[in-house]
Parts: C-alpha cells; sequence; structure tokens
C-alpha cells in the first residue's frame, strides 16, 4: 500500500504540471495553428485577435479546476462536473482555432469565430496606415462600397511586409496612405 500512488497525488501532480506549461500552450497554440492550418506563401501576414488567448486561457483554467476537483473528491457528482468542463474546455480550444486574420496579395479576409469578412483588393479604393505615438497604430481598408475594415497594428508586421503591402497597392492602383493616428476626444 505505501508503493502505490494515490489518486489525490495522480490529479494533483497533473494539476501541477499543467498550471506550469499552461502559459506556454496558450502562447504557442494559436500560433501553431495559423502556421499549420492556414499557411499560404502568398500572404503578407497571418496572424489571429487577442480573443484566441482568452478562449485558450479559459479552457486551461477549467482543465487545471477539474484535475483539481479529481484531486479533491470522485464521487458521482464531480465527475459529471468534471466531463461538463472538459466538453467545454474542448469546445473554447476549438473555438479559439476559428479567428484568424489574413491579408493575402489578393484580399482581407478577417473570420472573428462565426462573423467572416473578406474584401478583395481590387474593390479596394484605400490603405491607411495610422501609426500611434503612445498607442499601437492600425490599418484601415476602405473598399469602393461596403464598409472599412479596421486592423491593430502587430509586431509580425516588418518592414519587408509593409513594402510588400505598399507593392501590392501600386499593383492594383489603390491609394495607401500613412499618417499619425488621430486623436478622439474623451470630454
Amino acid at each position: 500500500m505505501l508503493h502505490k500512488k494515490s489518486p489525490t497525488t495522480i490529479f494533483g501532480v497533473f494539476a501541477i504540471l499543467f498550471t506550469v506549461t499552461a502559459p506556454l500552450v496558450v502562447l504557442f497554440l494559436p500560433m501553431i495553428q495559423v502556421a499549420t492550418f492556414r499557411h499560404d506563401a502568398q500572404n503578407i501576414l497571418m496572424t489571429f485577435p487577442v480573443l484566441n488567448y482568452y478562449l485558450l486561457s479559459a479552457a486551461s483554467i477549467l482543465l487545471i479546476g477539474s484535475l483539481l476537483l479529481l484531486a479533491y473528491k470522485r464521487t458521482k457528482p464531480i465527475c459529471f462536473t468534471v466531463g461538463s468542463m472538459l466538453i467545454v474546455a474542448g469546445v473554447l480550444t476549438y473555438a479559439s482555432g476559428l479567428s484568424y486574420i489574413q491579408i493575402h496579395e489578393e484580399f482581407v479576409h478577417v473570420t472573428e469565430l462565426r462573423e467572416e469578412t473578406t474584401l478583395y483588393m481590387k474593390d479596394m479604393e484605400t490603405i491607411i496606415y495610422e501609426y500611434g505615438i503612445e498607442e499601437n497604430g492600425q490599418y484601415i481598408f476602405i473598399p469602393k462600397e461596403g464598409e472599412k475594415l479596421v486592423l491593430e497594428n502587430s509586431p509580425l508586421v516588418t518592414d519587408d511586409k509593409r513594402r510588400r503591402l505598399y507593392r501590392i497597392t501600386g499593383e492594383h492602383g489603390i491609394e495607401y496612405i500613412v499618417r499619425a493616428k488621430e486623436e478622439t476626444a474623451n470630454n
């Protein structure tokens, strides 16, 4: 009896291990999903919204909580609760893979859970890059018809990618404007 590991110890150790590794999973899983499932050589930028991090963080908290519950007690109601928590964590992890932002040579595509927006470069009138002094910049894609699309600047947008986007705007006859970000009045 002394040489057997108790279920409380096993679940407790797994909870501690996952608590230590969860930040790495939350940080790198969106990058792996985008690089693996959405890769295209003609992409200028392939990134993901912050929503993915929130969804993965919630899934990790649910998984850690379920391991702690199993370490505490293993009754039928707790097992049902743990099963429900694992299902919700799985759904949240799946949902985190649904949101992405793709700037391609031919189009701009934004998917956030169930809402998709696609603007084609041939239908674009103006692309505005607003840089911020104390805040993050943003890209504003204005089509000839329809609503404009605003995307926050990403550290993944390097000077080479900006030049590539500028070259594509020239090929499609799109006006490309770089300006300081307009201050909003909070009065």
